[in-house]
């Protein structure tokens, strides 16, 4: 009766770290039906400054993740899929919350439209936006994050690209 008793108990303990772990790795589970890029505030902004890439990291449920520079940021790369939602969001582990105010199609050389809209207006703390259909794979748009931290305004430079299932 001991042992049956013990050995409950261990499966029990089991069972409830195994929840823990999954609750402290949710920005990072994958979910069918979408994209999920967060942006993370990792180090407090100074008062005067203007350039947030050496305080600003991002990353996405498919483990990709850029953080401390421009030239990173700007080459942050997330794989959308056709019909599928692309979400941003300010991530739990952020030391201070971000208000995304819009996400901006960005015309460059080479950058494909492939969400519906191209200025999209968020609502505090994320924005979703559904990826069109009649896409090639690889296609990559160009676009820009507008988002608010302690009422201050900065932009952000990443990209998507297409990836057919």
């Amino acid at each position: 009766m001991k042992n049956y008793l013990l050995l409950l108990f261990a499966f029990l303990l089991l069972v409830g770290c195994n929840q823990s772990q999954q609750n402290k790795n949710e920005d990072l589970a994958p979910p069918v039906d979408k994209t999920i890029i967060f942006i993370r505030l990792i180090d407090e902004i100074p008062e005067n400054e203007t350039n947030i890439y050496p305080y600003i990291q991002l990353y996405d449920n498919d483990g990709n993740i850029a953080q401390n520079n421009k030239d990173a940021i700007e080459k942050f790369t997330s794989p959308v899929h056709a019909g599928k939602k692309v979400k941003w969001k300010s991530s739990n582990k952020s030391i201070e919350r971000i208000k995304i105010k819009k996400i901006n199609f960005k015309q460059v050389n080479g950058s494909i439209d492939i969400l519906d809209g191209q200025n999209i207006s968020g609502n505090n703390e994320e924005v979703e936006r559904k990826v069109k259909t009649k896409l090639e794979n690889g296609d990559k748009e160009h676009y820009s994050i507008n988002i608010e931290i302690d009422g201050k305004p900065y932009t952000i430079d990443p990209v998507l690209e297409f990836h057919k299932p």
